[in-house]
């Protein structure tokens, strides 16, 4: 069975809450095509032509400011379609999922209180929407496989930055973390892997030779919109593109969009509730720099009678 898989992210501008990397794999049918056509009886690309189908899309697209309710219908179906059943907390979905790297390793961050989920989506409607899409994928020849997120807290990010000096090397070091386990897991089928083009840089054969050590990279085109990889060894291969507007190009990118967007809001309720205990006054923030501002000008009080250090909470790129 071929194997397509999806890379994205969300949370790369922010100064506040996790970066979030996420990946989305599935077996398909040989020359599947544009999988939105494959499983259309099942899936939407946007909220306007859902018409009771999941939407797959680009987060942005998913996402309404104020309402997670449609973003969580996405990934709580896809969760529950690889997983057999819901989380029924944010503790639960790592469990899952397999979050990796869901805390820094010194366990420092003190906005643990937890949140039962799901947040605002029908419980009912979930389920209805897992039932019709993995009896589309089954009646298609189509399997998931993997799906999973990576949460970058600003204390580990600011580490990595300090060490590498560029925060687009730490985007591309935690995809290289799902380009490994792809490579491991599925190099011997026939794998096809696209990635989301990283802010403008065009060029990854240098870091896919770093990320995959002993195997060989050949380029197949960095052009335009578009660059292309081979990726072999004695036994394995894999071709990897990275294009901007993957989300918008292939379903699994969508897919990963979501579950990372999805990650990201949980985090940020997690932040925002162990706030609304010590600051009260304080609005809620979704992280992003305006907003960010004004969060900490209002809590640089409380934060340090806290003892709470501006490196564990807010990144420094």
């Amino acid at each position: 069975m071929p194997i397509v898989a999806g890379i994205d992210e969300a949370g790369y501008g922010p100064m506040l809450g996790p970066l979030v990397v996420a990946c989305c794999t599935l077996g398909v049918p040989d020359a599947a095509g544009d999988l939105w056509e494959l499983l259309e009886g099942s899936v939407a690309r946007s909220a306007s032509e859902a018409h009771g189908r999941v939407v797959i899309a680009d987060s942005k697209k998913v996402f309404t400011q104020g309402s997670v309710t449609r973003l969580e219908e996405t990934a709580l179906t896809l969760i529950r379609i690889r997983a057999g059943r819901l989380p029924s907390t944010f503790a639960s979905l790592k469990t899952l999922i397999g979050v990796k790297n869901y805390e820094p390793e010194d366990g420092s961050l003190p906005w643990r209180d937890e949140v039962g989920l799901p947040l605002a989506a029908s419980k009912g409607e979930i389920r209805r929407l897992a039932a019709h899409l993995a009896g589309t994928l089954c009646a298609k020849g189509c399997e998931s496989l993997g799906y999973e997120a990576l949460p970058v807290f600003p204390g580990e990010f600011n580490r990595a930055v300090a060490l590498t000096g560029n925060k687009a090397e730490v985007l591309f070091d935690r995809t290289a973390v799902f380009i490994r386990d792809l490579w491991e897991r599925f190099g011997k089928e026939e794998l096809r892997l696209f990635v989301d083009r990283q802010g403008m840089r065009k060029g990854y054969g240098p870091g896919l030779m770093r990320a995959l050590p002993g195997a060989l990279v050949e380029s197949q085109g960095e052009r335009g919109d578009i660059s292309e990889y081979l990726v072999w060894s004695r036994d394995r291969t894999m071709r990897i593109t990275f294009a901007t507007r993957a989300e918008d190009r292939y379903l699994p990118v969508a897919a990963a969009s979501c579950l990372a967007k999805y990650v990201r809001e949980l985090a940020m309720a997690r932040f925002n509730r162990y706030w609304s205990r010590k600051a009260p006054h304080v609005k809620a923030t979704a992280g992003y720099p305006n907003d960010a501002g004004r969060f900490l000008d209002q809590t640089c009080e409380i934060r340090r009678e806290l003892g709470i250090p501006d490196e564990l909470l807010v990144r420094c790129r």
